[in-house]
Parts: structure tokens; sequence; C-alpha cells
């Protein structure tokens, strides 16, 4: 007989879980805004029990896919230095960041009619 798992490696794969789950959440959902929790999960390599066991909700999966491309586009403004030149070096550093977040993250920084 085995036995269970240990609960900080129960932690650690929850946490993989839930990172596979919003990387393959904000990649399709890039790709396809109307893209289902099923497909999702697949990509991820979980079961869709797994997803909502992370995420009780589609809409609250959304959330979170949002808050990830919004955390990664903060951190890279962060990291662009915005403080540490000219107010206009600062400006063109600002529009590169932006940039590069638009075109990794289309979906996200427009309106257009593939997104919701």
């Amino acid at each position: 007989m085995t036995s269970p798992p240990a609960p900080q490696r129960r932690r650690a794969d929850a946490r993989r879980s839930r990172a596979a789950i919003l990387d393959a959440a904000v990649q399709l959902l890039n790709e396809r805004p109307d893209v289902s929790v099923e497909v999702i999960a697949s990509a991820a390599g979980v079961t869709r029990q797994t997803v909502y066991a992370h995420f009780p909700s589609r809409e609250e999966l959304l959330e979170a896919a949002v808050d990830r491309v919004t955390e990664e586009t903060v951190a890279a403004m962060d990291a662009a230095g915005l403080d540490e030149e000219s107010a206009a070096e600062a400006l063109c550093r600002l529009i590169e960041v932006s940039r590069r977040m638009s075109e990794r993250y289309p979906c996200c920084s427009s309106r257009s009619a593939r997104c919701p």
C-alpha cells in the first residue's frame, strides 16, 4: 500500500497545475476568446475537473488570465527602468514595452471583432 503524497508535494503539484492552466488559458484565449474550459484543460494537461478545482467558474479563469497578463505587463514596465532616464527616453521605453505587449497579446490590447 502506498502512502498519500506529502502535503508539500500536493501543494507543489497544485501550483504547477494552476500555472499550466493559466499558461494554456492565456495562450488559447488570446487566439480564440471563446475557447472552452475543456480545450484549456486539455492544453494544460489536466482534466476539466482540475480546472474547476482551481477556478470555480469560467469567469474566474478569465479574470485570472487577465491578471496574469496584467502582472506580466507591469513587470515589463518595471524592468524598462522608466525612472532612470529623461522623460523623453522613458516615454520611448514605455511605448516600446506597450508595443511588445500588444503584439504578444493582441486580443487584450484591442477590442477587435474577434475579442469578447
